[in-house]
């Protein structure tokens, strides 16, 4: 997947996202620049150095990838948005993606994910 490797996503574990995102589980809600900011630093920390061209790469796929994870369509990415998307990017056998994934959404309020 080419955004995947733009945006060095293909070391990004599911464990270093959840723990990158936990401080936005209790609102819910990530705006644009918390997005950018927070992905670079998983994305960073997920790959090691990276070189200029590949931190140019990464910063255009970033909004792309905005756009993509607000799966409404609002303008807005809520936990859950970025929880399902990063479990369907991220560095995982499937076994692990589902298990994270049902993990991650089993909460009794359904409005909720445990990002």
């Amino acid at each position: 997947m080419k955004l995947r490797e733009d945006c060095g996503l293909k070391n990004v574990s599911l464990t270093m996202s959840r723990l990158q995102f936990a401080s936005y589980k209790d609102d819910g809600i990530i705006d644009k620049a918390s997005f950018m900011k927070e992905m670079k630093v998983l994305i960073t920390k997920c790959n090691g150095d990276m070189s200029d061209n590949a931190m140019i790469k990464m910063n255009d796929s970033l909004i792309t990838l905005y756009h993509l994870f607000d799966i409404d369509k609002n303008g807005i990415l809520s936990s859950n948005e970025v929880a399902a998307s990063l479990c369907i990017l991220g560095r995982a056998s499937m076994a692990k993606k589902i298990k994270f994934g049902i993990r991650i959404f089993s909460s009794t309020d359904t409005k909720t994910c445990l990002l």
